[in-house]
């Protein structure tokens, strides 16, 4: 049995997003690589890429600490924050992907608060509460 993080259910609804919008992750993972820290990782098609703005490839990808970022994957590994709050409504985090995958201007996106944003940040807080007192 694998056991789920708390940031999970969140990454799971990006990923029903970003399906929605026609860009299907072929790589999809959540992960604590250090225990102190969660992160999630989307891949794409290079399709689903503009190959004139993303020449090396590129990656979504979010962390506890720092939110949502697109991150290149050439030699530099740049990140490129979505500039928007960390817990930020999944359509909101799809949308934005999905204009900087295609190398467009970021369309508004409206409110990024939503239901379930109090609860997942508050689990994953707790979660990393708990892993600095071990």
């Amino acid at each position: 049995m694998t056991t789920r993080l708390p940031h999970d259910p969140y990454m799971d609804l990006v990923h029903a997003e970003l399906s929605d919008l026609g860009i299907w992750p072929i790589g999809f993972r959540t992960d604590d690589p250090d225990g102190q820290e969660l992160d999630a990782t989307f891949e794409f098609r290079d399709e689903a890429v503009s190959e004139d703005e993303w020449p090396d490839g590129v990656y979504l990808s979010w962390t506890s600490s720092d939110g949502w970022a697109l991150t290149d994957t050439g030699s530099s590994r740049t990140a490129y924050p979505l500039d928007l709050d960390p817990y930020a409504a999944p359509a909101a985090v799809a949308t934005r992907a999905h204009a900087r995958l295609a190398g467009t201007p970021d369309p508004a996106v409206g409110s990024t608060d939503w239901d379930l944003k109090e609860p997942i940040a508050t689990s994953v807080n707790e979660w990393m509460d708990q892993r600095e007192r071990v």
